[in-house]
């Protein structure tokens, strides 16, 4: 089975599950047992951050079941980026250790993991450069939201930056479908919550989109500090 597929009352509809999940700085017992039990879900593409290439046999118990793109760090390692995918797609670029890019028939999806304070900037400015596309889907950690919307306080670098990215050239999928709700992927040690994980969309992904959700069960068994987020299309 290529994409997830579902059988409702009145029609057959066919869904494409994306996952999105930070590793953790990469603790090898932890994200294998955490790998498997994202693996269950049978997502169509599984982006997970805070990757590292040095434990790259992992790789080799899935291959036969995903596809897989990642930016390679040779030394130093790096906390980087790994895109599984049921189809095979085409490796479109890469930005540093920050975005890398893939693309399929009818969708583009860029990984993002953005450095703190002022580092971001560049990462923004890469991607407020580019050409977004009406078919264009951007995930995860963007480290950035609004001020006083999606954080307690005034705390976030590049609020500016994001709001351009996600509100005139692309749309909050979550936040579109959830405006009225306080929901928060990551929490700092003092207990502050923080929205900064995101899936922004183009237009035409916009009305494809069946759901978009965290899913906090990970993060909160403290197999990573950051919560599950996934978006379903509808093709």
């Amino acid at each position: 089975m290529i994409w997830n597929q579902k059988i409702s009352f009145y029609k057959y509809k066919v869904y494409m599950l994306i996952m999105t999940q930070n590793l953790r700085h990469w603790w090898w017992n932890r994200f294998k047992w955490l790998l498997e039990n994202l693996l269950v879900k049978e997502p169509d593409v599984l982006i997970l951050t805070e990757w590292r290439n040095n434990k790259l046999e992992i790789l080799d118990q899935i291959k036969w079941l995903y596809n897989h793109y990642w930016i390679e760090w040779l030394s130093p390692i790096k906390n980087s980026v790994c895109i599984l995918t049921k189809k095979e797609w085409v490796m479109k670029e890469t930005y540093q250790n920050n975005v890398l890019t893939i693309e399929y028939e009818w969708i583009e999806i860029s990984w993002v993991y953005f450095p703190q304070k002022n580092e971001k900037k560049k990462v923004f400015q890469y991607l407020l450069d580019q050409v977004v596309a009406k078919n264009s889907l951007i995930a995860w950690d963007f480290n950035t939201w609004k001020h006083f919307t999606d954080e307690q306080w005034k705390t976030f670098y590049c609020a500016l930056e994001f709001a351009k990215l996600s509100e005139e050239k692309l749309t909050d999928a979550r936040k579109t479908r959830h405006n009225d709700k306080l929901d928060y992927s990551r929490y700092s040690n003092a207990g502050n919550g923080f929205r900064i994980d995101h899936i922004l969309i183009g237009n035409s992904l916009n009305n494809k989109v069946s759901s978009c959700e965290y899913d906090h069960s990970f993060r909160e068994k403290w197999l990573s500090d950051h919560s599950m987020m996934y978006l379903e299309l509808e093709l």
